[in-house]
């Protein structure tokens, strides 16, 4: 087992370093600057954001008395564990700018940069209530709700 596990250090990624720094100074500047995208600040955030920064644990938790009972079940949930939110290894940070950059696909060719303000309030704005189920849909043309686009859009006109 020593030859597989490796201890992982969640203080030296962009994601902690930018949280742990800034955190505070999000806090002052969020009712100027952010309220009005991203709403009034919930203070589930506040409490979720010193957790992160104080989470020692190396893995991650999986409720195991509730087995899949089909081969798709098993799928659906290895595939939601596997395809994280955010990749930490396509997150940049740079001091000199006071921008966080991120890659979306594996070659660079699709890349986002921000300020680090912008990245927190983005990333906070997906941090559910206590007891909220978070769904999100990102527009009526995904493969979903294709064919009843026409109908929408007659809706709408």
């Amino acid at each position: 087992m020593a030859g597989i596990y490796r201890q992982r250090h969640p203080e030296h990624t962009v994601f902690y370093q930018v949280f742990f720094h800034y955190f505070e100074q999000f806090l002052r500047e969020y009712e100027d600057r952010f309220e009005k995208e991203y709403g009034y600040f919930r203070p589930v955030i506040q409490d979720v954001v010193a957790k992160i920064l104080h989470w020692r644990h190396t893995g991650f938790s999986v409720h195991s008395e509730v087995r899949a009972q089909t081969k798709s079940e098993a799928e659906r949930v290895g595939t939601y564990m596997i395809r994280p939110l955010l990749s930490l290894k396509r997150l940049f940070f740079d001091e000199t700018a006071d921008r966080v950059r991120y890659q979306s696909s594996r070659h660079g060719s699709q890349q986002e940069s921000m300020d680090y303000l912008e990245f927190i309030a983005r990333v906070t704005s997906h941090i559910p209530d206590k007891g909220q189920v978070m769904v999100r849909y990102y527009g009526l043309c995904k493969a979903l709700h294709k064919p009843y686009y026409a109908e929408f859009k007659i809706m709408l006109s």
